[in-house]
């Protein structure tokens, strides 16, 4: 078995590379705020939705976990509105998403829906 297999075993879902998907949010999205401190809360949150989304996809193994997140990331790169390219209104400024940000079940959900997309 390679590493990233050995986790995937009887009904097991690979685990979840922190630090991996961390450098992943840094390549695709340079530009966009990165997490200098990463809370418990924070890994909690991408812990769970590594999970959920392994589970919907039948992930195998931790390079296909992996590549989901980095599209996805490459997703939000697309997005004017969640990049701060969006023009706002009133001289506010642009809202700019945090990895913790789209790790909330509910904004994940948005995202993958294509509702910040509409530009």
């Amino acid at each position: 078995m390679t590493p990233s297999e050995t986790d995937v075993h009887a009904n097991m879902l690979p685990r979840c590379p922190q630090g991996k998907v961390l450098a992943l949010w840094s390549d695709v999205l340079p530009e966009l705020p990165q997490h200098l401190v990463w809370t418990d809360h924070r890994k909690t949150l991408l812990r769970v939705r590594w999970k959920e989304t392994a589970k919907s996809r039948a992930w195998k193994t931790e390079e296909d976990g992996l590549r989901y997140f980095a599209k996805l990331f490459r997703h939000i790169g697309q997005s004017k509105f969640l990049t701060g390219r969006a023009t706002t209104r009133d001289g506010r400024p642009p809202f700019v998403a945090e990895l913790e940000w789209v790790l909330k079940a509910g904004n994940m959900a948005k995202i993958i829906e294509g509702k910040y997309h509409s530009d």
